[in-house]
């Protein structure tokens, strides 16, 4: 394995990969055109949710469900290096259906599931108490979890930190220089590095970053999210409620999330009336007392969407490059198996079975439809 990597990007991927290679014995280089650990990342919810995720169990399910496996070990080296609480709650989820088309669709896909429960309208409004009692019943996921996402940085950067990452705040890297076949260097507004090893993991920023590509780059297109903040008063939720094209997630601190939007190929990140309209009123006719929370704030981030909605994991057009890209509203779920996938991949010099579905060259990558 060589001795030394670049990572560029700071976010929820890199800087795990940032933290499993520092812990390998590599030496590591961090960029961010940012402050690390402060974008997108920083406002997601935190749900860890490959059940709820799922369309189908396919390569992508297994991908979230190991790393959701792996999540107790990830965060239990965070806290005992750093001594921060990321907050990792085994909360479950519930899906409430509101139709009867929506409870057959999950009666039929998600029961098959070990573990997983069916309930009733009735044993529906008795597991949450305030739920709108005009539902067609739901689904208890009871091994999803949650993270605070916040405190999950906060423990990144101070991990990172304190294995030796060497962090470069503020500064992007503007091109990644190869010869005909190999990575050689890497070019900032500062200075020119030479690397050994380079993995991409920029987001919604990587088309600012020339040099990664021979042909043609893969298109990485922002979709807008915004989340609502309250502060949830006397309600409180055993359980992440999911429904209504919504969720509601609670934290340790009485605090509400309420969210998403989806809005393709929007980079503004002010918080709109219209959104906010939408996310409350869906989040009303689910649970009424919602409209007694008090608003504190709201979080709005873009997610990194590749056409066909699966991230971009393993080797590059060029030798010494490695791509960890497009983990579109699933980065905090999936940074433990795409730190440790790479790890593997170094150190035996073959692509590992779960990483193999999710490289560059997947079959339709370039031409899906974002949907």
């Amino acid at each position: 394995m060589f001795s030394e990597v670049a990572i560029i990007g700071g976010g929820v991927i890199g800087l795990s990969i940032a933290v499993e290679a520092a812990r390998a014995g590599l030496k590591v280089r961090l960029f961010d055109s940012g402050p690390i650990g402060k974008g997108t990342s920083i406002v997601a919810a935190g749900m860890l949710a490959p059940l709820k995720e799922a369309k189908k169990m396919d390569a992508f399910f297994q991908l979230g469900m190991e790393s959701l496996r792996r999540y107790p070990a990830f965060v239990r080296y965070l806290e005992e290096l750093t001594g921060v609480d990321v907050e990792f709650r085994q909360r479950g989820i519930l899906i409430v259906t509101m139709t009867e088309e929506e409870a057959a669709l999950y009666r039929e896909h998600l029961t098959r599931v070990p573990g997983v429960r069916w309930l009733t309208p009735d044993k529906l409004t008795e597991q949450v108490p305030r739920l709108t009692p005009h539902n067609h019943g739901g689904v208890l996921l009871p091994n999803e979890s949650q993270v605070n996402t916040p405190r999950l940085m906060t423990a990144l950067v101070q991990a990172a930190r304190k294995l030796g990452v060497e962090i470069h705040e503020y500064e992007p890297v503007l091109t990644i220089e190869h010869d005909s076949n190999t990575i050689r260097a890497l070019q900032t507004p500062y200075k020119t590095y030479t690397v050994e090893h380079v993995v991409l993991a920029t987001g919604i920023g990587v088309h600012t970053v020339q040099g990664w590509y021979s042909q043609k780059p893969i298109r990485i297109e922002p979709v807008r999210g915004q989340i609502v903040v309250l502060q949830a008063n006397r309600l409180t939720l055993p359980h992440m409620i999911h429904g209504n094209g919504i969720y509601i997630v609670p934290r340790d601190d009485g605090s509400l999330l309420v969210g998403a939007s989806s809005i393709e190929n929007v980079r503004r990140l002010e918080p709109t009336a219209g959104e906010t309209h939408e996310l409350l009123h869906k989040a009303m006719e689910i649970i009424p007392d919602i409209a007694t929370c008090t608003i504190t704030g709201h979080l709005v981030g873009l997610r990194p969407a590749t056409p066909d909605r699966w991230p971009i994991l393993g080797p590059g057009d060029f030798k010494g490059l490695d791509l960890a890209l497009g983990h579109y509203r699933n980065g905090i779920l999936l940074a433990p198996i795409t730190a440790n996938l790479f790890i593997e991949y170094w150190k035996n010099g073959v692509i590992p079975e779960l990483m193999k579905p999710f490289t560059i060259n997947r079959r339709n990558l370039d031409n899906a439809p974002l949907s």
